[in-house]
């Protein structure tokens, strides 16, 4: 294929973390008009066409960084990672409400003292996987997966078959 740069969304700031979700492409950039450092933003996609760049709704952005937006699947649901709480990056899950208002919720059940990011769900919402640096891997990042039953999350499993003393991260299924 041609690759073309995406200039209607392309700014002069950093854009990063693309990911397709219910009918728009979401990324992380640091442009003006957002809460704080990274922030998430969303642009409608239909027949080919970008619509324009939004941050998300009041209560997602905040003035740390959010980045790796990963849609939860069937639900108005989003996971990704941010630095809100401590200098690392952790997973939160946030849904918006009536209003449109987020709540973000640290994925506590996850998260480490190391750093969390880059989540992708396995194609339905109760498989996880992620990037950390976490103590207990095979070396700098590793991959991991965790379930959701009943509400509540797994330890995190490494991916021993995959995981090396380099850094794998960036976890994405081929379909």
């Amino acid at each position: 294929a041609d690759p073309r740069p995406l200039t209607g969304l392309n700014s002069p700031s950093d854009e990063l973390a693309p990911v397709f979700g219910a009918g728009s492409l979401l990324f992380a950039s640091d442009r003006p008009g957002g809460a704080g450092r990274l922030d998430l933003w969303f642009a409608p996609y239909s027949q080919g066409e970008f619509g324009r760049a939004t941050a998300f709704a009041p209560g997602l952005n905040s003035a740390a960084d959010e980045t790796d937006p990963a849609p939860v699947p069937g639900t108005r649901s989003l996971v990704f990672a941010s630095d809100r709480a401590r200098a690392d990056l952790d997973l939160y899950v946030a849904t918006p409400d009536a209003s449109g208002f987020f709540v973000p919720e640290a994925l506590d059940a996850l998260n480490s003292p190391q750093e969390e990011r880059e989540p992708t769900f396995s194609g339905d919402p109760r498989s996880l996987l992620f990037a950390s640096d976490r103590a207990g891997g095979a070396g700098a990042f590793d991959l991991y997966r965790a379930l959701c039953f009943d509400g509540g999350w797994s330890a995190p499993t490494p991916l021993r078959e995959l995981n090396t003393a380099y850094s794998e991260r960036g976890p994405g299924l081929a379909v």
